[in-house]
């Protein structure tokens, strides 16, 4: 008789599990409230730090939102999702979307087999939103975006605070947040260890949100004010790393 096909490996199953999970992308949870505070200031902090004549690229770019956001002429997106890339082409006809993998090397992706960006232009700006806490190898992600990186441009990578993990697992559980599987946590020494290996250069960094709500006065003395204070940056829930080349 022939034997049963192996069971997944856990790369396998972790690859699965972000599939679905990205699949599922645009049903909102329960309470929107601090998905939409987290996406407002991400889109006013970009639009604020790269240059509005940039060639801007972005990796793992989902419906495009993003990208729709900034007032840049040049917009390219990616994503290794088909069905992912056709919405986001729907709802924006005036960005460039392709399905292509940021990690993928001659043909071998996350999602099985993945081609690698098809075009060799390079970018002002590389955008890659939140996307290391989803991939098997960090140091493959960087590298990916480096080869999009034009002479004296800028990576502009966001990375939750890994102190946060614990109220994210809460928020999820309260429907503040959408499940995710299970996610790369990682501190700044471990990002900055990464960029050396990868010959890349932190220019700067913002730490952002203290309080990721819209409630009058608190959120803006805290997100705006209080974060800014140096004993405050291992509060905030996520970071915006400036990386060159």
């Amino acid at each position: 008789p022939a034997r049963p096909p192996p069971p997944p490996s856990r790369t396998e199953d972790f690859e699965a599990a972000w599939r679905e999970y990205y699949a599922g992308a645009t049903e909102p949870p329960a309470r929107p409230a601090a998905r939409g505070a987290m996406r407002k200031d991400l889109e006013s902090t970009l639009a604020r730090l790269i240059p509005s004549d940039a060639a801007v690229f972005e990796a793992g770019c989902a419906d495009g939102s993003l990208l729709a956001a900034l007032p840049n002429a040049v917009r390219h997106g990616i994503d290794y999702l088909p069905q992912v890339i056709a919405a986001a082409r729907a709802q924006h006809p005036e960005i460039t979307f392709e399905v292509a993998d940021i990690t993928a090397r001659d043909g071998a992706g996350r999602a099985g087999t993945v081609e690698p960006v098809s075009n060799e232009r390079l970018y002002d700006a590389v955008v890659c939103d939140r996307l290391c806490h989803s991939v098997l190898d960090v140091q493959a992600l960087l590298l990916g975006l480096k080869r999009r990186l034009a002479p004296d441009g800028r990576i502009y990578m966001t990375a939750f605070n890994y102190l946060w993990e614990l109220p994210t697992r809460l928020a999820e559980r309260s429907g503040w947040k959408r499940p995710a599987p299970g996610a790369n946590w990682l501190s700044d020494a471990d990002f900055r260890n990464l960029y050396d290996i990868t010959g890349l250069e932190v220019v700067r960094f913002e730490d952002r949100l203290l309080l990721p709500a819209d409630l009058p006065v608190a959120s803006t003395a805290l997100n705006r004010y209080a974060v800014r204070a140096p004993f405050m940056k291992h509060a905030s829930l996520y970071r915006i790393y400036v990386l060159r080349d």
